[in-house]
């Protein structure tokens, strides 16, 4: 019998969640809307969505296939990946900066750096819930950059949670660790706002 029939309900529900609030789904949601909301946007629009793609193209196919030809465990390939990830985004951010990005994307950029980093670091012990910290800290962010009314959608936030926990991704406490590391790359968000003058 398929696997999938074997689930239960609540197990497909769960999936479900993850699927629909993947942090890919997120990022390209807090791409489109930042760079809409930003000076000359289109130009913004096509460079971050560029730099998106080959942020997910590097972290989702090419380290891990690095990583497993070299025999490394999925777990570790998963850590290094991010790390990976933070360091092409910390290279993207200098070149955005010196071509004259608006503050509003730097700042993004930082926090996005900032995420990457604490969550290579935090799966590196422990199996961090990176769908709650890259929903966390986007939804904060758009809340304050954007509109009040994008904090309406941390109500979803137990929900994630709770499918993590459902389908044995993660625990309830690594969620909320995933979570925190939202809150901390959100606080670097404002930090980097006031230092930017923005």
């Amino acid at each position: 019998m398929h696997m999938l029939d074997q689930q239960t309900p609540s197990e497909r529900t769960a999936e479900a969640v993850g699927r629909v609030l993947h942090p890919g789904v997120m990022l390209l949601v807090a791409a489109v809307a930042t760079a809409i909301s930003a000076p000359a946007s289109v130009p913004a629009l096509t460079a971050t969505l560029a730099a998106l793609g080959v942020v997910i193209v590097l972290g989702v196919f090419v380290f891990p296939a690095l990583g497993k030809s070299l025999g490394w465990p999925e777990d570790r390939r998963k850590t290094l990946s991010f790390a990976a990830c933070a360091g092409v985004l910390a290279v993207g951010l200098v070149v955005s900066a010196l071509l004259g990005a608006p503050a509003l994307l730097i700042a993004n950029g930082i926090a996005f750096v900032v995420g990457a980093t604490l969550i290579a670091l935090g799966r590196w012990r422990w199996n961090i819930s990176v769908h709650t910290a890259i929903f966390t800290g986007i939804v904060l962010g758009l809340g304050t950059s954007l509109s009040p009314l994008w904090f309406a959608a941390l109500v979803a936030l137990p929900i994630l949670i709770w499918s993590r926990a459902a389908s044995k991704r993660q625990s309830i406490a690594q969620s909320l660790w995933g979570s925190a590391i939202g809150v901390v790359a959100w606080l670097a968000y404002l930090l980097s706002l006031s230092l930017l003058g923005a």
